[in-house]
């Protein structure tokens, strides 16, 4: 990937990012001041990676990405738009309103990480589509809650039927397709996207996928309920963790987070 530094930008103008080249990004690290419109067009990628607060107002059309983790002015996402969070995981705040107009959130996952949007006023519309991705070679784990959106001080927004799930972009995992549903607003809290792949079954997620893949003799449910016993204890230490919601984590603890998946994809495997 090419990638530009722009430097600092300052004055009244508006800012028209057009076209950032084939697999390329624009980044903005500098102390910009400008005070105009900002505009991404078809074709740009822009990483904001300092501030943009300064300017007017943000505007994403479609076919244009904003990523990074920094700080943006009011923020429209256009349809087709997309906001992708970070540089691999990471956080983009919104120091003032957000409307989510048929657009594109990228939300990357690693295990009980995962991206977010932090908005500071209101969430003026809320429409559009959520693609899981995975990051480093990932995935999602049952049974916990990725908050991907928070914006405390706004009206309610978040339903369990806002925006429309797309997990396609996942590894395939029989323990994801055959023992969850992927729901949103798990919490119901209305002030937050969240999202959750829910256990089809009491016991927990590995059971209900060995149920599903007719694997369910006594020996291979207790040991599918030793990982789902495992899932629910780190979904518990993590909850609330403000590392789940793109702070850095070693990569000793990552690996040891990943372990139960790889362990459940040899146990229904074998």
């Amino acid at each position: 990937m090419c990638s530009s530094d722009l430097g600092n930008i300052a004055g009244t103008g508006q800012i028209n990012f057009i076209n950032s080249g084939q697999g390329g990004r624009l980044e903005l690290t500098g102390a910009n001041t400008y005070s105009g419109s900002t505009t991404i067009h078809h074709g740009a990628h822009v990483a904001v990676n300092s501030s943009i607060a300064s300017s007017s107002g943000l505007t994403v059309l479609g076919g244009g990405k904003i990523s990074g983790n920094g700080v943006l002015p009011t923020t429209m996402i256009a349809s087709r738009g997309i906001i992708a969070p970070g540089n691999s995981i990471g956080t983009l705040s919104v120091n003032g309103d957000f409307a989510f107009q048929d657009g594109i959130y990228d939300l990357e996952v690693q295990g009980p990480r995962n991206d977010s949007v932090a908005v500071s006023g209101n969430v003026t519309a809320f429409n559009g589509t959520v693609r899981l991705l995975p990051f480093g070679g990932g995935t999602a784990f049952p049974g916990f809650t990725y908050v991907a959106l928070t914006a405390p001080n706004s009206g309610a927004f978040a339903t369990s039927g806002s925006l429309n799930l797309d997990a396609s972009g996942l590894p395939p995992s029989v323990v994801l397709s055959s023992g969850t549903t992927l729901v949103q607003n798990s919490s119901g809290n209305p002030n937050q996207l969240d999202l959750q792949f829910r256990p089809r079954d009491p016991a927990g997620a590995v059971t209900a996928a060995v149920k599903a893949t007719g694997a369910g003799n006594s020996n291979t449910l207790q040991s599918a309920s030793v990982f789902d016993s495992a899932f629910r204890r780190l979904a518990s230490a993590n909850a609330g963790n403000a590392n789940a919601s793109g702070g850095a984590r070693s990569e000793e603890h990552t690996s040891e987070l990943q372990s139960p998946c790889n362990l459940v994809c040899r146990l229904l495997l074998e």
